[in-house]
């Protein structure tokens, strides 16, 4: 799975960019400002080229708005299901690694994705990083709940294609690589995103100059 764009996946071209934009909008936007936010993957004379096209085939509603025609997703259309989950794919993921979490006896304390994933900045070979937090009553070493962990990494793997790559601590271990001031934690707290349970001991965010 392209972990930055996984609609790339499955419809590889500029049409996959272009109905990005369009299933995250709620209003109809110009092939200019649909080129804009495709981040300059689809150029300008690109996204009119494809809009007109899908708008032929009525995936897509073109709608006069001078000095601009402005086009929409057909949310009524047949395929806009389909074409909403596939935008939606990374968050998809997440709410499946989410529910696991939740059904795993004992649960993790906190389960979060860190690293490229997280960032949205991976490709379709990149690792999904996941830090997960051991509940107090699991000790170090234990064989059921390592073995449960090596599940979590091959369903992630089952459910993307991507390796995925599991590192594990209890709250206090954590709160040690903080002190230490190691770099996952830093890692963690400026692109984390918390799947499940617990909000975690933060490092503080270095401000980048201008």
């Amino acid at each position: 799975m392209n972990t930055s764009h996984p609609i790339s996946d499955v419809i590889p071209s500029s049409e996959g960019q272009v109905l990005l934009v369009l299933a995250g909008a709620t209003d109809g936007l110009s092939a200019r400002a649909v080129a804009r936010l495709t981040a300059g993957r689809v150029s300008h004379v690109q996204a009119s080229k494809v809009l007109r096209r899908l708008a032929r085939a009525g995936v897509v509603i073109e709608e006069s708005r001078p000095p601009a025609l402005a086009f929409r997703l057909n949310r009524d259309h047949v395929s806009a299901p389909a074409i909403e989950q596939l935008a939606t794919l990374r968050q998809r993921l997440l709410q499946r690694i989410g529910s696991w979490t939740e059904a795993a006896v004992p649960a993790p304390d906190a389960v979060w994705a860190f690293g490229s994933f997280a960032r949205g900045d991976g490709g379709s070979q990149s690792d999904i990083d996941l830090l997960v937090i051991r509940p107090p009553a699991v000790p170090v070493g234990d064989g059921d709940w390592e073995c449960r962990l090596a599940e979590l990494a091959s369903a992630v793997r089952s459910w993307s294609g991507n390796p995925c790559s599991v590192v594990e601590y209890s709250m206090e271990e954590y709160a040690a690589l903080l002190d230490a001031g190691e770099r996952l934690p830093l890692d963690v707290a400026r692109d984390g995103i918390r799947v499940a349970g617990l909000h975690i001991p933060r490092a503080p965010v270095p401000l980048t100059g201008r």
